[in-house]
């Protein structure tokens, strides 16, 4: 289903008390903020209430709404206070006007676009400075929409779609603001030095619930202050820090070359990288603090300039009111003072001196260290010295006086800063740095680099408080290179929790000169505010989505990213996709059509609804309903769009956009795309775009903007975050300055244009930084033992989280893991309490249970989510080389559009003058069928996805759904600045060309994860609270009370099992048992077999059976659930794949049982697709309904668990069957068990574990099956199935050897004895060659010989190639292709063989060799891929040979090898290396039994040239000739390959 029509209920009601009036919370001293907790002088008098916020909260253009809140400049307040200006009155109606105009409030400047495709930057908006809100009036609660409940649905048909596409924004109501606003931060908190330093002092309505990370109160969380108390607040705060320490100063990375040498000389260590360097005696300077305008200029001008100051300061000394007032007034000089510095700390440490005319730097030393201490002209002193030559004896709170010195050697302090912080020398430090460093530059590689875009690794940090300028932090970094700068972030870049090791982007401006320098400062030469971007992990590609969210709340945000709950269906998120639709659909009519009637658009609308018909009946809604709905509420609004604003024509007059004020004009003259999917490693976002446009204003100017569709009547300032972010995307895309994005409303005819603010965008950037903060395990894989799970940004606790559809899960986890309380939950009274009290009572338990699996799943996801980022950081070519899973260097030769299924097919081939120097496109990991993403090779990813269609030596071919040729190709009279006109990529393109030759493309595997959000939930369902018993809600369809289902709250009843340890309870053998059953079916059964079905007649919670290899579990479970059903009782039937369901339901297709099996139908076996219901004939929600309420059995598999069909049923079931319930996790089994109060585990931990790919993850436990957990804890409730069907006794003796001791025995004489008919034996002959004296198949054929191990060890060509984690053996493959086909010449079905091989490098081979369609019966899997299954004849292919005698990490796991083994029934070939195998010590004694029963077969030198088997024709297969008659004396390792390229890629690709 499709994941908007989700919203997740809400547990609260059922666990919350009746909620009384609020009431005003006591004042809580513990609270208070740094402010408040300092004395004051004045006296609070007035009553008012203020709210701090950003700058960008106040609206530029006329609003039609009442002046609630209104914005007032720090200066114009202070200067109306000093000129005794009138106060504020109450009327909300009035506004206030100040007497002054705020400095600089409106500097005009036009920007320029970057030509990397930087956004242009509004800068005429309001000052960059905090200012407040004034509102006499309390702010209401704000409510939320349906469409911002939901959870997606996590069906597991459609995780490929989830790894590329996230849901629309929630629609959150929000009716006075109108432009982005960031209720939770604040830009100058760290002048305060407290994150809650804007908190309440006096008490109100849960005032004092303030997060805890560095955000303030939400604008509705008002507080009462008094005016003059905010003002002396601010006017002190900036001195309100802890004395400045010596040691907090950076010294200069790289000392000067003089410093070097006199260490050298001295023996004494060199370059310690920013070290703590002392530069002046503290004992002189205890009430000194040196101007920060000191600058260091040509030496006359220093020693002027710093008498002057210093003179001011001591002058000035005891007038410090005046001396504050001062300062405000010259806030813009001290922003050019403080350049100059900063540039000299952030400047590269390679390059020539500005003082060097002509010498080369880098190879005169003597030179250098001449002439270093001189400064460039425009160095000046930077203000983060002032902190420096405080006193070291000022108390925490206070500064006290400060003064220069008149014997201070100004001279000698501007030497030792130059010592300190000079960069005027060559890296050359590189060669002598840790391994650390080196692991640093290689972590700044990525695959392209862009224009304005630098890419560095955060090697050490250093943080410093700055007078006026708050916490600074300078990043040492390193570049790809090795090269090392400075980087000097501000706020509001400084918030942000850097750590060593952090790769970050950096993006020019072009408003800032010092590109190091990232602040809200302006800049000394443009006379603009600094508009450098940084990108704190680009790495995580965080979607438009989850930084709209945040904006409103970072831990919902991060909560509805990690956690993936059930669902239900939605009506209006139903109605938003529809509406969605019908637009989009509009938008590509108007590319061919001057005009669209309205009975078209019904047309369209109608069609539509019928897609969607399941999804309405799901709703209780019907078709007609819906579309006289949509008819009436947003077709005459989307007309009217469509008709005014999407045209060709001159653009035409609409609403004002909320930047400027007056009117607008605009229009809409070209569609580029629909539902544009966007990855930018740049920025490190992502996002689908609902259409991007081409838009012509007035002047005839054209520009390329997102359009952002909402159909909800709400609007909310995620849906401006969003928007913003597509800007980023879209320059990223196209290279283009995009400026402004398009906001529609279709259900209140609202057509907005906005324009970019530069406050905002920075704020979004550093949200989204600060997300990536918390996700920073899917970077790198994971490999530590320590606790590495996810922290969570601090509780709001604001009114949004009264009504948050997260705050179950928020209070839950907060509780387990925070140790939190009520009272800074920030909740009504007793609420908390009645959504954590359940966990009181063995809570300490119940913390480490879960905080040890989310560390777990923490780190399995390490492994897992790092897959795809290879792609854009790691180039195609080397990627290819290094793992196969790319193919680079490639263009378009050829396309087809299908018009049936609305696809278009590509082919391409390599560029020319690749094809030589590249391997074969065959011999890459892609496949047939395989899911791929296709990116240009100049940095622009995932330009479209698709799937492999075919794919072979020379050429690929792949199906998409987007026009990949016409992607940014610029239409005649383009022009970057002005004429943004580009090719729509929605209708075929105009030209006949297919693409510029100079575009080359890479096609990277897919690689399609099925996210651990559904095991966070399944973790955290087993601690949320329960449903209450009795609890009752309203059947909607039926206006009748019923029960709530136990699933749809915490599954306290697994929690008691799984986590208290409470034993497994059965009905006594002497009483009857649960579940009535015929004692006649004892006759179907073995001992064994009977047992078990005794114990699960008799369970009272669960039972657990442990089948053994062919003992007939499948058998076991048919006969279980006709019985179940046969008394009335319904059936969960789940497993980890889809064919063990699948193989149940084929068995049980005769037994009159209504069964529902939900899934995708091309995922189901055909033999099972009368299972699938078909909707289609139901007309009402009743019958739809039926069709999931009345089968006894329903049949999915665990990690569907949350269709939202499985919502609709009105009970719960009785039973939950779980088969395979060894290859489970614990965090996935649990899932499915809260559908029922009883359950059946069924498995076997001896066979194959659960797949864990970190290895941290597999030592800690993830690899522990609740299966075997249970087995292990409670031996009495397991049942062992130990007589087998399947196998020969000399098959089953390897498996008895191997693992279970002796334990399986054949069921009968006919098992034990059978063996493989191979009729033609004498066919063989006729190939054997004369004069070859090893008739090795003879022994293959052989039906007597039901084991046999072939050891190639006596021939040197059958070595493995190991190329990274690509491990095959061509030798090993031709041997498989003899042996199967002398089999089938001697009368052997080919479906009666299986070929079995651990490595997927050695599958690709294997595949390859029988690719023909004669081979199309013959089955070639691994292992894991057989679990389940069993052939007559199985042969394995060892893979591992080698001289170092390393048998690999799967040959020493014994349970993968006992699979392999126990999959043939009559006849086992094995095809490896004796002493290779030998090598694994679990496996000695296993090669010591096939040689004891002489089941072991030594191949002879020329085995490969002893038989002629007749081959496919050669154009098929002329390249298996070529390597059969090679394989045997050259290899692709050989030094005769190695300077013939292609002959070598052609023995690689075997």
């Amino acid at each position: 289903m499709c994941s908007n029509e989700i919203k997740k209920r809400e547990f609260s009601p059922l666990a919350s008390p009746d909620r009384s009036k609020q009431e005003e919370h006591e004042h809580n001293p513990s609270r208070s903020s740094a402010v408040t907790s300092v004395s004051r002088k004045r006296t609070l008098q007035s009553k008012k209430k203020y709210k701090f916020a950003p700058v960008d909260t106040l609206t530029r253009g006329a609003s039609s709404e009442p002046p609630v809140l209104q914005s007032l400049s720090l200066s114009q307040v202070r200067k109306s206070k000093v000129s005794n200006a009138p106060r504020i009155d109450h009327d909300p109606s009035a506004v206030p006007k100040p007497s002054v105009a705020p400095k600089a409030v409106f500097k005009s400047s036009k920007t320029v676009a970057l030509e990397a495709g930087v956004p242009k930057i509004l800068e005429n908006a309001p000052p960059e400075e905090v200012i407040w809100q004034y509102s006499p009036f309390k702010t209401p609660r704000t409510d939320f929409s349906d469409r911002d409940r939901g959870y997606k649905s996590t069906s597991e048909d459609s995780v490929a779609e989830h790894v590329v596409k996230e849901s629309s924004t929630p629609i959150v109501p929000n009716k006075f603001k109108k432009v982005l606003n960031f209720p939770h931060m604040h830009d100058g908190q760290e002048l305060l030095g407290d994150a809650a330093v804007m908190a309440s002092k006096k008490s109100s309505l849960r005032a004092n619930s303030v997060q805890k990370s560095f955000s303030l109160q939400p604008p509705s969380r008002a507080s009462t202050r008094d005016i003059d108390e905010i003002i002396n607040d601010i006017e002190d705060g900036f001195e309100l820090k802890p004395p400045f320490q010596g040691k907090d100063i950076p010294s200069s990375p790289t000392k000067m070359v003089s410093q070097r040498l006199r260490e050298r000389q001295s023996g004494t260590q060199e370059d310690p990288p920013l070290v703590n360097h002392p530069l002046l005696d503290y004992s002189g300077l205890k009430n000194a603090e040196v101007n920060d305008k000191l600058r260091c200029e040509p030496e006359i001008h220093q020693r002027k300039d710093c008498r002057e100051r210093a003179s001011y300061k001591t002058n000035n000394d005891n007038d410090k009111k005046d001396e504050e007032e001062e300062e405000d007034d010259d806030d813009e000089d001290d922003d050019e003072d403080d350049e100059s510095l900063i540039e000299l700390l952030t400047q590269k440490f390679v390059g020539k001196p500005n003082n060097q005319q002509g010498s080369n730097y880098y190879e005169n030393e003597d030179e250098n260290s001449q002439n270093n201490n001189s400064l460039s002209s425009d160095a000046a002193q930077d203000d983060s010295l002032l902190e420096y030559f405080q006193s070291s004896e000022a108390g925490p709170y206070e500064a006290g006086p400060s003064c220069v010195p008149e014997k201070m050697n100004i001279e000698d302090t501007i030497e030792s800063v130059e010592a300190s912080f000079s960069q005027n020398v060559v890296l050359r430090e590189v060669e002598n740095e840790s391994e650390k460093w080196q692991s640093y530059a290689k972590k700044a590689h990525c695959a392209t680099s862009r224009v304005g875009m630098e890419r560095w690794v955060i090697v050490e940090i250093k943080e410093l408080h700055v007078s006026k300028k708050g916490l600074q932090k300078v990043l040492k970094c390193i570049d790809r290179n090795g090269d090392i700068s400075n980087l000097v972030t501000r706020s509001p870049w400084s918030r942000l929790d850097f750590k060593e090791g952090d790769v970050i982007h950096t993006i020019s401006g072009l408003n800032a000169t010092n590109k190091r320098l990232f602040s809200d400062d302006t800049d000394p030469e443009t006379g603009k505010i600094n508009d450098n971007l940084l990108i704190l992990n680009p790495d995580i590609l965080i979607s438009a989505t989850t930084v709209g969210r945040a904006v409103e709340c970072e831990r919902r945000a991060l909560l509805s990213n990690q956690i993936s709950g059930p669902g239900e269906p939605s009506l209006p998120a139903l109605v938003g996709n529809i509406v969605h639709e019908l637009v989009q659909t509009c938008l590509k009519y108007k590319l061919g059509h001057i005009q669209i009637s309205r009975e078209r658009m019904i047309s369209f609308l109608d069609g539509i609804l019928d897609n969607y018909v399941a999804d309405i009946i799901m709703c209780q809604s019907t078709k007609n309903t819906l579309l006289q709905q949509i008819t009436a509420e947003h077709i005459p609004n989307i007309k009217q769009f469509l008709d005014a604003i999407v045209k060709r024509e001159k653009s035409r007059r609409f609403p004002g956009d909320s930047n400027f004020a007056g009117k607008q004009q605009i229009s809409i003259s070209n569609i580029i795309d629909i539902e544009e999917n966007i990855w930018s490693p740049m920025y490190g976002l992502k996002g689908f775009i609902d259409a991007t446009v081409e838009t012509t204003l007035p002047n005839d100017s054209t520009f390329v903007a997102p359009l952002e569709l909402k159909t909800g009547k709400f609007k909310s300032i995620s849906h401006e975050a969003q928007g913003s972010i597509y800007n980023l995307l879209l320059s990223d895309r196209y290279e283009l300055p995009v400026n402004f994005f398009l906001l529609f409303y279709t259900k209140t005819n609202d057509f907005t244009k906005h324009d970019t603010l530069l406050h905002s965008l920075k704020h979004l950037i550093v949200l989204r930084n600060h997300v990536s903060e918390y996700l920073r395990h899917e970077l790198s894989e994971m490999m530590e033992n320590k606790w590495q799970g996810t922290t969570l940004p601090s509780i709001l606790g604001s009114a949004t989280c009264d009504n948050c559809y997260s705050k179950t899960e928020c209070m839950v986890i907060n509780n387990l893991c925070e140790d939190g309380n009520s009272k800074e939950s920030g909740l009504r009274d007793g609420e908390y309490e009645a959504l954590t009290g359940h966990l009181t009572g063995n809570r300490l338990n119940y913390k480490e249970f879960y905080m040890k699996y989310e560390d777990l799943i923490v780190k399995e996801e390490s492994s897992l989510k790092g897959i795809n980022n290879e792609i854009f950081l790691i180039d195609s070519k080397t990627r290819e080389s290094l793992s196969g899973k790319c193919v680079s260097s490639l263009v378009i030769i050829a396309s087809e559009d299908d018009s049936d299924s609305k696809l278009m097919k590509y082919t391409f081939c390599r560029k020319d003058g690749d094809v030589e120097s590249l391997p074969s496109i065959s011999n890459s990991q892609l496949s047939k069928n395989d899911m791929v993403i296709i990116s240009d090779e100049v940095g622009h990813f995932a330009l479209c996805t698709g799937r492999v269609v075919s794919i072979s030596t020379m050429e690929i071919t792949i199906s998409t759904s987007r026009r990949l040729q016409s992607n940014n190709v610029h239409a005649p009279g383009f022009e970057k600045g002005r004429k943004q006109v580009l090719e729509t990529v929605l209708m075929p393109p105009k030209f006949a060309n297919l693409s510029h030759k100079s575009i080359t493309y890479r096609i990277d595997r897919n690689e399609v994860q099925q996210g651990l959000a559904l095991a966070r939930f399944n973790l955290l369902n087993l601690f949320l609270p329960p449903v209450p018993k009795g609890a009752l809600t309203t059947d909607p369809s039926t206006g009748r009370e019923i029960a709530f289902k136990k699933s749809w709250g915490g599954d306290q009843k697994t929690r008691e099992i799984v986590v208290d340890g409470r034993a497994p309870r059965f009905v006594a053998s002497s009483e009857p048992p649960r579940v009535q059953y015929d004692e006649g079916l004892k006759t179907k059964f073995n001992e064994d077999q009977w047992k078990a079905f005794e114990k699960v007649m008799r369970l009272d919670d669960y039972a657990l059976i442990l089948g053994m290899p062919g003992t007939g579990k499948t058998t076991l479970i048919v006969e279980i659930v006709k019985t179940l059903v046969a008394h009335g009782k319904t059936i969960l039937l789940t497993s980890y794949t889809h064919s063990a369901i699948d193989n149940i339901l084929i068995k049980l297709k005769n037994c009159e049982i209504d069964i529902c099996r939900l899934g995708h139908r091309h995922r189901v076996h055909q033999e099972a697709w009368e299972f699938v219901p078909d909707f289609t004939e139901a007309s009402t929600f009743e019958e739809f309904r039926d069709r999931v309420e009345k089968p006894s059995v329903v049949a999915t598999t665990c990690l569907n668990i949350h269709d939202t069909l499985l919502s609709l049923r009105s009970k719960d079931f009785d039973y939950v069957i779980l088969d395979e319930a060894s290859q489970l996790s614990l965090p996935i089994c649990v899932g499915p068990l809260k559908f029922a109060e009883r359950f059946v585990l069924v498995g076997d931990h001896y066979q194959l574990p659960p797949l864990v790919k970190n290895e941290a993850a597999r030592v800690g436990g993830l690899d522990l099956s609740l299966f075997k957990l249970l087995c292990e804890r409670h031996p009495d409730s397991v049942v062992e199935l130990t007589h087998q069907y399947r196998m020969c006794e000399d098959i089953m003796t390897l498996s008895n050897y191997l693992i279970y001791d002796g334990k399986l025995k054949c069921v009968s004489e006919e098992v034990r004895d059978q063996k493989l008919e191979i009729p033609q034996v004498a066919e063989l002959k006729a190939m054997h060659v004369k004069g070859k004296h090893g008739q090795w198949l003879d022994v293959v054929v052989n039906s007597e010989k039901r084991v046999v191990f072939l050891d190639h060890d006596n021939c040197p060509a059958f070595r493995e190639i190991a190329e990274k984690d690509n491990i095959k053996n061509p030798g090993e493959a031709e041997l498989v292709w003899q042996c199967v086909s002398a089999m089938v010449h001697c009368g052997v079905s080919r479906r009666d063989i299986g070929v079995m091989t651990l490595y997927r490098a050695q599958l690709r081979t294997l595949r390859k060799m029988f690719e023909s369609e004669e081979h199309s019966e013959l089955e070639i899997l691994t292992a894991d891929q057989f679990q389940g299954r069993d052939k007559q004849c199985v042969i394995i292919s060892m893979v591992r040979s080698n001289d170092d005698l390393n048998g690999g990490s799967l040959l020493r796991e014994l349970r993968r090898v006992n699979v392999a083994m126990t999959r043939a029934k009559c006849k086992l070939i094995i095809i490896g290396s004796k002493a290779t195998i030998s090598s694994v010590e679990s496996l000695k004694g296993f090669m010591s039994l096939l040689e004891s029963r002489g089941w072991l077969y030594s191949l002879p030198p020329d085995c490969l040239e002893s038989y002629n088997i007749p081959r496919p024709a050669p154009s098929q297969h002329s390249r298996k000739k070529k390597q059969g008659s090679v394989v045997a004396n050259i290899t692709a390792e050989s030094k005769f390959t190695q300077d013939k390229n292609v002959l070598r890629d052609t023995l690689n690709g075997m």
